[in-house]
């Protein structure tokens, strides 16, 4: 799969990153970007079509970290957005994912941690309602040795909405002292809510570290009877577990404490 992202990124034409802190929401619909070497930069990309395909290659030594949001105004849209991104030795990138308002997406990430050291991890979260519908899908390549890779998505569900995660760890034969992970936590607040993980690793490799986990449940009410007992009301109770439900995620993120606002006005 290493290869497929060469076959299709356009090296003559992909646009340079050098600026360190930079919005982009391009209208086209396949996107060929390069981090050059020694270079830290941040994107925000705001979704504008209904279908995108992103290429990004972070060459060595570079870092980038992006955050990937909709937004209210393209919640009647139906989204779908592929990101490829490959890393070269020593490389990191820290993606931020922030879904709350498209009624339909589907969201793809494949990391290729193809350079010996590359490092690449990817914190989401999702508060869906209604009808809204999900699918987020991650592929972790691990071709280089000492490589390291985290995949963490947390949501929470009401009315009849749905959401498919599946990840997949792939760790090939020559990504010897490789660490990854891949964890998905769902919090359900409506019977008719529907949650669909399926977490999966192909090892080629014995001397690695991988794990993955998922759960889906529903908010203990013993907490929320201890947090009432304390004189908190029911609004601020609940806000409170969803605050520290999502904290370990959304402190990542920039305006960390507005978009926990808008999370917790969403879902209470």
């Amino acid at each position: 799969m290493v290869y497929d992202f060469f076959q299709f990124f356009d090296a003559l034409s992909a646009q340079y990153v050098t600026q360190s802190d930079i919005s982009f929401d391009s209208m086209q619909k396949f996107l060929h970007l390069q981090v050059l070497k020694d270079t830290r930069v941040a994107l925000t990309h705001t979704f504008l079509l209904s279908e995108q395909t992103v290429y990004l290659l972070v060459n060595e030594g570079s870092s980038v970290q992006i955050l990937i949001h909709d937004y209210e105004q393209i919640k009647q849209v139906k989204n779908k957005i592929i990101y490829h991104i490959l890393l070269e030795q020593n490389a990191i990138c820290t993606i931020n994912l922030a879904l709350l308002f498209a009624v339909s997406i589907e969201i793809e990430v494949h990391l290729y941690l193809q350079g010996d050291h590359a490092q690449a991890d990817l914190f989401g979260v999702y508060g869906l309602s209604e009808q809204q519908k999900l699918s987020i899908k991650t592929f972790q390549m691990h071709q280089g040795s000492h490589t390291n890779s985290s995949v963490i998505l947390k949501g929470m569900l009401k009315g009849y909405a749905q959401v498919t995660i599946e990840g997949l760890i792939h760790i090939g034969t020559h990504a010897v002292k490789t660490v990854a992970s891949q964890e998905n936590k769902n919090i359900i607040c409506d019977k008719n809510a529907q949650v669909k993980t399926v977490p999966s690793i192909e090892v080629l490799q014995h001397d690695v570290q991988c794990c993955h986990g998922a759960a889906v449940g529903q908010f203990d009410q013993r907490h929320l009877w201890s947090l009432q007992s304390k004189g908190l009301s029911d609004h601020q109770a609940y806000k409170l577990l969803i605050q520290s439900f999502f904290g370990e995620i959304v402190q990542k993120f920039k305006n960390s404490e507005n978009f926990m606002e808008i999370v917790c006005k969403k879902m209470i």
